[in-house]
């Protein structure tokens, strides 16, 4: 089963992470500037497809900038700055689904289809996004976690191993888990047929 198509994400910074952690070291403001306009939409971005709370959305985004910021000025000098801002999100994205969150949490929505198409095909193709949407919302956690980074966030495999912390092994097998679940649960999807054409493809 081939997995979800990535989401547009915000444009990638244009300074280094070597640079940019220096700057911040030096308590640079440009650099504190820098990491606000080009991680922070990023980070919100991925926390906003696990949270419905948007105002939570924000303070999590703030609070992960604060805490890399923090650590940087007290020595640590992360060698993938992406994973390692993204691990930070990640841990506290993990506190909040702990303390009782889950039921609050939703799946960014796939970006509807341009005005002009047919009436017919886009509320079909709005049902198929929302069942989509549907069986992610239905995975545990740890499955929609892989997921979501993998294929919503565009990173790679070994990334998101480096941003959960877990074996590369293990991110895979989530991810094999994952889409046989999503598989079985969107079968019925598999043979609706679009407009113009008939379930056997004439």
């Amino acid at each position: 089963m081939a997995g979800p198509t990535p989401l547009a994400a915000p444009a990638a910074p244009t300074q280094s992470g070597g640079e940019l952690a220096a700057g911040l070291a030096a308590g640079d403001r440009s650099a504190l500037v820098h990491l606000a306009e080009a991680w922070g939409p990023r980070i919100y971005r991925y926390l906003a497809s696990r949270l419905a709370d948007r105002e939570l959305v924000r303070d999590l985004t703030q609070e992960t900038l604060t805490r890399a910021v923090d650590a940087i000025r007290r020595g640590t000098r992360p060698r993938d700055l992406k994973a390692w801002l993204f691990r930070i999100a990640t841990n506290l994205l993990r506190d909040e689904l702990r303390s009782g969150y889950r039921n609050r949490v939703v799946l960014t929505e796939v970006p509807e289809r341009g005005a002009g198409e047919d009436t017919e095909q886009k509320a079909l193709d709005q049902m198929r996004q929302e069942a989509v949407r549907q069986a992610v919302l239905g995975l545990p956690p740890d499955l929609q976690e892989v997921l979501t980074l993998r294929f919503y966030e565009g990173f790679s495999v070994d990334e998101v191993a480096a941003i959960t912390g877990l074996p590369v092994g293990t991110v895979k097998s989530r991810l094999y888990r994952a889409y046989r679940r999503l598989e079985e649960q969107l079968a019925p999807w598999r043979h609706q047929p679009r407009q113009g054409g008939n379930a056997d493809g004439r």
